[in-house]
């Protein structure tokens, strides 16, 4: 049975009030997240598995071919082990799989953001061909993401920024001189630059402070370093932290640190159109 039109228009009531229109896509992306994770979990898994045991079967090949040499060459067994040891350098079995579910959730959160660290990437051509599909898709929701979370603070903060200062000009005196020496006082309507810079430096290092509670081996300035790289997408990939599982949250603290820096951007573009109005008011007086 199909919804009827009072409930629709109840539904959307409700979406509108509790501002679902902001929210709701985090949901959408959440699940997003999950569905491309299990994917790439499925794709990449049982590649990887056979790529360990293959692996592990080169090393007990080695050990077998060593000891053989060993017999055949037991009178120069300094040149054999120092020949044993080198080749065994070349041989680096990873601690744990890289792609568990774990794994296959932050590579989709490399790939949603733009960030792309390089430490881990599918072996697989499906795997890779997948990466495409599953880019095209989960960067431009990313991307609504930031701009619809981005107005939603820049909103926030600005109406709280304007309940701030009406209460600070009704708490002096002087009120009416100090309108009148802002003729274009009614332009000004968002926060001014330097709070929403202030905004997206506190993120930063409140972020990057977080981080070293389980990052024992970072200092503040290594922490603050991968923050920034990470947020501004760059993603060199020298510094990961060592607790995998932590990093799914390190992904929401980038989105919201990029929404911040969206609205920052959104601030710096109003001011703009703030000065360039006042300087063609300016000049029309003249």
């Amino acid at each position: 049975m199909e919804p009827t039109i009072p409930e629709l228009l109840k539904a959307k009531y409700y979406y509108d009030r509790y501002n679902c229109r902001y929210f709701a896509p985090f949901l959408l992306l959440f699940i997003y997240s999950l569905l491309g994770a299990w994917i790439f979990y499925l794709v990449e898994y049982e590649n990887e598995v056979e790529m360990k045991l293959k692996e592990s079967k080169d090393l007990d090949r080695l050990r077998h071919h060593s000891f053989l040499r060993f017999l055949d060459l037991f009178q120069t067994k300094r040149d054999l082990l120092l020949w044993y040891e080198k080749e065994l350098e070349k041989v680096k079995l990873p601690e744990a799989l890289e792609w568990d579910m774990w794994g296959a959730l932050f590579y989709v959160g490399t790939i949603f953001t733009t960030i792309g660290y390089g430490n881990i990437v599918p072996r697989t051509i499906t795997g890779r061909a997948l990466s495409v599909v599953y880019a095209m898709i989960g960067i431009p929701l990313v991307l609504a993401i930031l701009s619809r979370f981005g107005q939603f603070l820049e909103h926030t903060i600005t109406r709280a920024w304007l309940k701030h200062r009406e209460k600070f000009k009704r708490a002096h005196k002087k009120t009416k001189k100090y309108l009148t020496s802002f003729p274009f006082e009614s332009l000004f309507r968002t926060i001014p630059i330097w709070l929403a810079l202030l905004f997206c430096i506190s993120w930063i290092c409140a972020c990057a402070a977080l981080f070293l509670i389980w990052e024992k081996r970072w200092t503040f300035f290594t922490s603050l370093y991968f923050f920034f790289i990470s947020l501004s997408t760059i993603g060199l990939g020298d510094v990961v932290p060592d607790h995998p599982h932590m990093l799914i949250l390190m992904f929401w603290l980038v989105i919201i640190g990029l929404s911040i820096v969206s609205m920052l951007l959104t601030v710096i573009q109003i001011k703009f159109e703030e000065c360039l109005y006042n300087f063609m008011i300016r000049m029309q007086v003249r």
